[in-house]
């Protein structure tokens, strides 16, 4: 049985309190949320994973840094949906930026990914 591991890792780009727009002005919860398989996923097989990055704060959070990992995969697709103003990263990758999180703003990405060993 191979294993296959994924992460997202979101942190704002800028040295304000909070993330929030303006000079040391906080207000923002950036939250991150995922799912993965419930049960065993044999080499060969394709894994789904979801994972939600909102921010249910009050101001916009600003140049938001997203990382995206997946060890232990063949291949993978990703597809993102926006939501509350939000605005999906122009290109699915490792590494993406947005420059605003909207108060209220949700970024959906789904992830499947082949596990190797097949």
């Amino acid at each position: 049985v191979r294993s296959l591991a994924t992460a997202f890792i979101v942190a704002c780009g800028l040295a304000l309190a909070g993330c929030g727009s303006g000079s040391g002005r906080s207000g923002t919860d950036l939250q991150v949320s995922g799912t993965g398989p419930s049960a065993v996923v044999q080499g060969g097989g394709t894994a789904g994973f979801e994972f939600v990055v909102s921010n249910r704060g009050e101001f916009a959070a600003e140049d938001v840094r997203l990382t995206r990992t997946v060890s232990g995969a063949e291949s993978f697709t990703m597809t993102c949906a926006a939501e509350g103003g939000a605005v999906c990263p122009a290109a699915l990758a490792a590494a993406m930026g947005v420059d605003a999180l909207p108060a209220g703003g949700a970024l959906d990405f789904t992830v499947a990914a082949t596990v190797a060993g097949g």
